[in-house]
C-alpha cells in the first residue's frame, strides 16, 4: 500500500470535444517500488520530461525522471535521482520542478550543518550528450540562518531567468514568516551556431567535416544534417549522427555519389 503512481493524461485539440482528456500512461517506480514510498507525492512536467517524487523512499527520498519517446509517445524511465548525502527521513522529492535540462528538488526534512529538519534544495543538471544517467547533482542549497523546523524546500519552482527561493514553515496554527532568499539563475537561451564548416573528401567516399566551435562555452554537442539540395530548415535534411557530437569533427559516408550539402 501507498507505493504510489502517477497518471499522464493528454488531450487531442483536433477532436470534436477539445476538453476531452484521456489517460495515456501510468508511471510507477517499477523494480524500485516499495510500500509507503509515496511515489507521485510531487510531479513536474516540462516538454518531454517528467519528474516524479517519492519522498518516503528508503534512502531518504528519490525522484524518478521519465522522458517521452517521440516514436510511439510512450514514457521511458531515464534515471532515478537521489541526494549525494541522503539520510532516511530527508523527504527528498517532496517538491520537484524541471525546466529544460535543469531540475530543482526539495528535501524539507533534511538536517543541515547540525540543524534538524532545516531543509535543503538540490540542483541537478542533465547532459544531453550522455545516453546513460545524464543527470548530475550540481549543488546543495541551504539557508545561512537555518533553524530547526524551517523545512526549506517544501515547495520549489523553476523558470527562465532569476529564481528567488524562499521558504516558510507550516503547522496547525498556520504559516510562519519567510526565510532569507537563495538566488538561482536559469539560462535556456540557444547557443550561437558553429562557423567555418568545411568538408574534405577521403578514401572510400568518406567526407571529413570540421567546423569552428561557437564562443558559447556551455555548448554540450552538435548535430550534423545532410541533403541533396541547399537547405536552411533542418526538417528538409537528414540528421547523420545518431548521438550528440562532442568534438568539432565528424566523418560521414553518404549513401551515394553526388553533390551533398551539410549544416552543423
Amino acid at each position: 500500500p501507498n507505493a504510489g503512481a502517477a497518471y499522464l493524461f493528454s488531450r487531442d485539440p483536433g477532436e470534436a470535444a477539445p476538453d476531452q482528456w484521456s489517460q495515456t500512461e501510468k508511471l510507477t517506480a517499477g523494480a524500485d517500488e516499495d510500500a509507503g514510498d509515496n511515489f507521485g507525492a510531487a510531479v513536474a512536467l516540462h516538454s518531454d520530461t517528467a519528474l516524479i517524487g517519492a519522498p518516503l523512499e528508503d534512502s531518504g527520498g528519490a525522484v524518478f525522471v521519465f522522458v517521452r519517446d517521440p516514436d510511439d509517445n510512450s514514457w521511458i524511465r531515464q534515471q532515478k535521482l537521489t541526494a549525494s548525502d541522503a539520510s532516511p527521513g530527508d523527504a527528498f522529492g517532496n517538491s520537484v520542478s524541471v525546466f529544460g535540462n535543469t531540475a530543482l528538488i526539495g528535501a524539507p526534512q533534511a538536517d543541515v550543518t547540525g540543524v534538524l529538519t532545516a531543509g535543503a534544495v538540490y540542483l541537478f543538471r542533465r547532459d544531453p550528450a550522455r545516453a546513460a544517467n545524464p543527470w548530475t547533482e550540481l549543488q546543495k542549497m541551504e539557508l545561512v540562518d537555518a533553524a530547526t523546523g524551517d523545512a526549506f524546500g517544501t515547495s520549489v519552482t523553476l523558470a527562465e531567468g532569476q529564481n528567488h527561493l524562499q521558504t516558510a514553515a507550516r503547522n496547525r496554527a498556520g504559516i510562519g514568516s519567510l526565510s532569507n532568499e537563495v538566488l538561482v539563475s536559469l539560462d535556456t537561451s540557444l547557443p550561437m551556431p558553429p562557423t567555418n564548416l568545411a568538408a574534405q573528401a577521403k578514401q572510400g567516399g568518406v567526407v571529413r567535416l570540421t567546423w569552428q566551435p561557437p564562443l558559447d562555452t556551455l555548448v554540450s554537442g552538435y548535430n550534423l544534417y545532410r541533403s541533396h539540395s541547399p537547405f536552411s530548415d533542418t526538417q528538409a535534411a537528414t540528421k547523420i549522427n545518431t548521438s550528440l557530437i562532442t568534438m568539432p569533427v565528424f566523418e560521414d559516408l553518404p549513401p551515394a555519389d553526388g553533390i551533398w550539402y551539410y549544416h552543423a
